[in-house]
């Protein structure tokens, strides 16, 4: 069975990125013991007319997320789980 996993770092090493702060998510292919790096990526958040977090169905408490917040989960709607050095309550739901 092979699953993806999203990862957080800044230089490809370390996970030391908070999921605010990621910029881009390295995506790793796991089967069995073995990975490796598929894809990288990259968080487009040029679109400022996302962050809207007070309108209905799309507020910080709902299953979106907030703007940028939910544009980054839909970018890795297909990984099985994320790595990254710390990750708010809403987006962990």
């Amino acid at each position: 069975m092979t699953y993806k996993i999203a990862v957080s770092s800044s230089d490809g090493i370390n996970i030391d990125l908070s999921f605010g702060e990621t910029e881009k998510f390295l995506i790793y292919e796991v089967q069995g013991l073995n990975y490796n790096l598929s894809a990288v990526r990259e968080c487009d958040l040029t679109d400022n007319s996302a962050i809207n977090c007070g309108s209905e169905g799309f507020g910080c408490g709902s299953k979106t997320g907030c703007g940028e917040r939910a544009e980054k989960t839909a970018l890795i709607s297909d990984c099985r789980c994320i790595v990254c050095k710390k990750i708010g309550f809403h987006i962990q739901k």
